[in-house]
Parts: structure tokens; C-alpha cells; sequence
């Protein structure tokens, strides 16, 4: 839903020329979001089901955004080496899975944001609240990325923006 895009987008801090990755970033919406909040990214998003990567595809397309990629591909090959954002919308036995390579090709200060599910024995900088449309919440959580031994940093935030939990 788009709500929970916005709020993951707006908690990232996009920065003028980042690199941003979408891990299975389904029909590319949160690619989409990201170049039109920041034009000058680079956003590309990784997806392995062939009818969600076509309709991402052509939302992209629609959206006539050029500096939005998406690859039909599985994520796990994905190159994250120059990531300054990574997206994450998956089911928590695939964030587990993408730990090791997270520890092996990310750079300290990435900024990692998940919705829903929380990365595994890490403790986020932020935790967003989203309401749903149909009543209950959701949350949204930013990381930063430290050192592999270290795991992520939890960096207590003083500017506290509108959809911090209250």
C-alpha cells in the first residue's frame, strides 16, 4: 500500500545521487517513489516472479522514470557493494537468509529500512508506526549499518519527525 511506501521512503533520507536497492521489490513501486522523491538516485530493484517483475516493468515505463532499473533476477545475486539505501519488503525467513551477504558486501552507513518485520538481533534506529486502512498497524523500521561484528547501530534520534511513535 502506498501509505507504508511513502513512510519507507521518507525514512530512508534519500540523498541526491544515492544508489538505492529494492530487494524483491515486486511491481517497483517503492523504486518508483524513491526517484520521485529524489530524481537524481540511481534505483534498482531486484525481483524473481516473472508477473509482478512485468508489472513492475511497466510501471515503470508509465512512470517514465529513467534512472529506475528492475531486474528479473534473484536477489541473493544482487551486487550491494555500492548501496547507500536497501529497501526490504520480505517475509522474516528471507531477511535471515540475507544477513550473511548484508555482513560481506554492505558498507558501513548503509541505511537499511523494512517494513513489518524487524532484521534479526539488530535493534532499529526507528520504529514507524503505519496505520492500515482497515483498522491495526503496521511498522516500518530504519537501520544503519555498522560493521559485520557489530551488527547495526541503535542511534537514538532527537528530531523526531511526524510519524515517529509516540
Amino acid at each position: 500500500p502506498m501509505p507504508i511506501v511513502k513512510v519507507m521512503v521518507d525514512l530512508a533520507g534519500i540523498q541526491k545521487g544515492n544508489t538505492v536497492y529494492d530487494l524483491g521489490a515486486g511491481d517497483a513501486r517503492l523504486l518508483i517513489q524513491a526517484a520521485e522523491t529524489e530524481p537524481t538516485i540511481h534505483a534498482i530493484g531486484y525481483e524473481g516472479a516473472i508477473g509482478v517483475y512485468l508489472l513492475g516493468i511497466l510501471r515503470i515505463l508509465w512512470s517514465r522514470k529513467r534512472n529506475v532499473r528492475l531486474q528479473w533476477q534473484n536477489l541473493f545475486r544482487a551486487d550491494l557493494g555500492n548501496a547507500d539505501v536497501v529497501f526490504l519488503y520480505l517475509l522474516p525467513h528471507m531477511i535471515e537468509k540475507l544477513l550473511p551477504k548484508f555482513e560481506q558486501e554492505l558498507q558501513p552507513g548503509t541505511i537499511i529500512v523494512t517494513h513489518a518485520f524487524k532484521l534479526p538481533s539488530c535493534d532499529p534506529q526507528r520504529k514507524i508506526p503505519v496505520p492500515l486502512r482497515f483498522g491495526g498497524t503496521t511498522y516500518v523500521y530504519r537501520y544503519i549499518w555498522k560493521h559485520p561484528k557489530n551488527g547495526v547501530a541503535y542511534e537514538h534520534e532527537k528530531n523526531i519527525n511526524e510519524y515517529d511513535e509516540k
